[in-house]
């Protein structure tokens, strides 16, 4: 506001500073990130705002207050002598280990072991005995192996501090892991033990591991060959699957072979759609332990199964999508042009939307295994579906099928599709854009015109791409200008972001910058969005900035440098207020039309 900006901090951080005590710990974590950035100027200052944030710190017992401060104190690497950075991670860590071992909630500690790692380079003695604390405190905590809930913390806390056990605490940590798969009596439980064992993996020397490994893949194999629950079975898969790799290859392929016979048994006894959907699942995970000829046999007959198992009730909805992706890559051609022909058959008597869409993918994820002919009559069905159909998410999964599709079908069929569905969106923007439809979730249906339209630019002319991404920006301008909550302004400027690539760089720069001028200009999701797609459009790397600086005020002064290097840039304009609607769609045309060039950024 006419200050220097040494003048500026010369004021503002004294005032911070001895405001500090007794205000929230939001504030105390900005405290930090100024004096990072003052550090150089005022180290006194500087290091007054963290003496206080570190006084408040001690006094917390609140796990994510905790490990904000470990973000903050990680952001000051460097800034500081080596001996204030030593005390701020060691009483960070002590601060950790105290609070755990008042905590009964495996989730708080997962929190407080996170904080310990985030700052465990900068005291690596001091991280390695705490982090051997909060495992062991994890393990005591863990009362009652017939309930996988307790369990369900324990390998994110392992994955987490991993790095900072020594080798006695990792035996410790895989000899109590191996006596609860023994009390185990859910198959959940087992799997979660299995990821806790293969995040310390690397902590293990190959017999040991091996071994243990084996222990999990046996008891697994009874869950499997005991229970007549779908979802304990894929939970007995997936434990066998995790620890597969590390273990003796004879026993993974008899343990991979007895779980599959066992899924196939219970497919054949179902016609759930949600147990099919499982059971698919357990087979694809271990079918890479089968021969190609026993897989394909395997798969093939899985598919069928679920393709031909009835048609699913109101609360077991038919969805084939997430069953035939588990088991595509395993599939012969015949099989796959099969099930592409019997998804579009169900697609045809689908009327709701989201078996619609699952099928839709469905015939995505086999689109690389299917000849010419059926890749053809696949995308010219889904060209119908795309043209009888109101909701624009859906249009998106055909565009993203079609694209798919389009390696295996001649040139001129797949840029006639393209076009039509892309003409058929841009129709549906200027719709919109004329309130001749309103959709009930404007931001989702912009977010599913540009997925539409990405798909399928590259199979369309490059005028028709950029006509349909410039229509689809200017109505994400017009409900951007109107919305106050933070969720669908992030969903817009994800859709900007992904159109920026097809548009002159000024252009979508333009719309980018005066998005961050709105009053949720301050949330972070949304300016690291915004920030680059800037980035992209004005082909600056040098404008993204790592966390913690990258901010609002951050992303502004970056651009203010910009634009003090290209004085010529009169569409740049930081200092006036966000640009209303119409205004703001009339300028980004402009510069569509005629957009300036873009100079190259210096070598670096």
């Amino acid at each position: 506001l006419g200050l220097s900006p040494s003048m500026a901090i010369e004021r503002a951080v004294p005032t911070l500073a001895s405001d500090v005590r007794g205000i929230s710990f939001e504030t105390v974590i900005a405290s930090i990130f100024v004096a990072r950035n003052v550090a150089p100027l005022l180290p006194n200052e500087a290091a007054y705002c963290v003496a206080h944030a570190i006084e408040q710190a001690e006094q917390t017992t609140d796990p994510f207050d905790l490990q904000d401060l470990a973000y903050a104190i990680a952001a000051l690497a460097g800034q500081f002598e080596a001996a204030t950075e030593l005390g701020l991670a060691r009483r960070t860590m002590y601060r950790a280990a105290s609070l755990t071992g008042q905590c009964t909630d495996l989730e708080d500690i997962a929190r407080l072991a996170k904080a310990v790692a985030i700052v465990s380079e900068l005291d690596v003695p001091t991280a390695q005995d705490v982090a051997g604390y909060i495992i062991g405190r994890a393990l005591d905590v863990i009362k009652d192996t017939s309930n996988s809930g307790e369990l369900l913390m324990l390998p994110e806390i392992t994955f987490a501090i991993a790095g900072q056990l020594d080798e006695p605490t990792v035996r410790r940590t895989v000899a109590r892991s191996l006596d609860l798969a023994a009390e185990a009596t859910d198959s959940k439980a087992l799997q979660l033990l299995a990821e806790t064992i293969a995040a310390l993996a690397d902590k293990l020397d190959p017999a040991s591991l091996r071994e243990t490994a084996g222990r999990i893949v046996e008891r697994a194999i009874r869950f499997a060959e005991e229970t007549t629950s779908s979802e304990s079975l894929l939970a007995a898969a997936e434990a066998i699957a995790i620890l597969a790799a590390k273990g003796d290859p004879t026993i993974v392929r008899v343990a991979a072979k007895r779980t599959v016979e066992r899924a196939l048994d219970l497919a054949e006894r179902t016609t759930n759609h949600y147990e099919l959907d499982r059971l698919a699942k357990a087979i694809g995970s271990l079918l890479i332990w089968h021969d190609d000829d026993t897989a394909a046999d395997v798969a093939n007959r899985t598919v069928v199964r679920v393709l031909t198992a009835g048609p699913g009730t109101l609360l077991t909805p038919r969805d084939p999508a997430s069953a035939i992706a588990a088991l595509a890559q395993y599939l012969d051609v015949n099989t796959s042009a099969q099930t592409a022909a019997k998804l579009l058959e169900l697609g045809k008597e689908q009327n709701e939307s989201l078996s619609l869409s699952s099928t839709v993918r469905a015939v995505t994820m086999l689109a690389n295994r299917l000849p010419q002919h059926t890749a053809t009559i696949s995308a010219l069905s889904l060209l119908v579906f795309a043209e009888h159909n109101n909701s624009p998410s859906i249009v998106a999964d055909v565009a993203e099928a079609v694209a798919s599709l389009s390696m295996q079908i001649d040139l001129p069929t797949a840029r006639n599709v393209a076009r039509r569905i892309v003409g058929q969106t841009t129709q549906s923007v200027d719709r919109a854009a004329c309130q001749q439809v309103v959709y009930i979730n404007p931001h989702a249906a912009i977010s599913a015109f540009a997925r539409t339209i990405v798909a399928l630019a590259s199979h369309i002319e490059p005028g028709a791409s950029r006509a349909a991404a410039a229509s689809t920006v200017g109505l994400a301008i017009h409900i951007a200008a109107g919305t106050k909550n933070c969720i669908p302004l992030r969903v817009l400027a994800e859709a900007i972001a992904t159109l920026g690539p097809l548009l002159p760089g000024p252009a979508a720069a333009l719309v980018a910058i005066e998005l961050l001028k709105l009053p949720l200009g301050g949330d972070g999701e949304f300016t690291e969005t915004l920030v680059a797609a800037i980035t992209n459009a004005l082909n600056r790397p040098d404008l993204l900035r790592p966390f913690p600086e990258q901010s609002f005020w951050a992303a502004m002064q970056h651009l203010a440098e910009l634009k003090a290097a290209n004085p010529d840039w009169g569409w740049l304009d930081l200092a006036r207020p966000p640009l209303p609607p119409d205004d703001l769609v009339e300028s980004f045309r402009r510069l569509c039309a005629n957009p300036p060039d873009l100079p190259k950024p210096a070598e670096t």
